[in-house]
Order: C-alpha cells, then structure tokens, then sequence
C-alpha cells in the first residue's frame, strides 16, 4: 500500500505504523459482526448503504462497533438522509446494526 495524502508528519506516521504491521510489532484486529451480521445481506441494508451512506454493501467494511461518525460526512447529514429516505427520526449516538434495527422495526413491521 501506497501513502500519498496527508501531511509530512501524518505520511510519516502511517508508514511507521504500516511497517510496525508488516514485522508483526502491531496487529489489527477487527470487532464482532454479530449483531450487525443480522441486518446485513438484506434490502433494508442495501437501500440504507447506498441511499444513505452512499456507498454498495460489498464495497465496505461494517462491523458491531460502526457508527455514522465512521463515514465522511458529519452525522447531522445522515441523520436527516435517514429522515428522508426511512421516514425514522434517529435519536443519540447510535451503532448502525441499532439504527437498522430501529428502522426495521418501525418502517419494516
């Protein structure tokens, strides 16, 4: 993996910690899909993922831990596409699996 963007110090940074990976001094590990794994694979996710977070399923990682703040735009933006497209007003800091969850059981009865 190439780094190109990013600051003197910030491209420094990723490379150290790439190397660091590399030798096996650092490892990463990736939280449980557990819970979100129940709403994945599914038309409400399809239509959540790419009408609200404007990307495909297969094309991003979402895991148990995954928020609306993982993504590019501030969550006041997702929160009203959410309003828009879902009709569901989410309320608080919320994982997604809890925001499909709350859509699921409002809209999708």
């Amino acid at each position: 993996m190439t780094i190109h963007k990013g600051t003197k110090a910030q491209i420094k940074e990723a490379k150290e910690i790439q190397e660091k990976i590399k030798s096996g001094k650092m490892k990463i590990e990736f939280a449980q899909e557990s819970k979100i794994n129940k709403y994945l694979h599914s038309n409400l996710s399809k239509k959540f993922i790419e009408e609200v977070l404007f990307y495909k399923e297969e094309d991003i990682l979402i895991s148990d831990l995954s928020r609306l703040t993982d993504f590019p735009h501030d969550e006041d933006f997702y929160l009203k596409k959410i309003k828009k497209v879902f009709g569901v007003t989410v309320k608080g800091d919320k994982f997604i699996w809890q925001i499909l969850k709350q859509i699921k059981d409002t809209v999708y009865k």
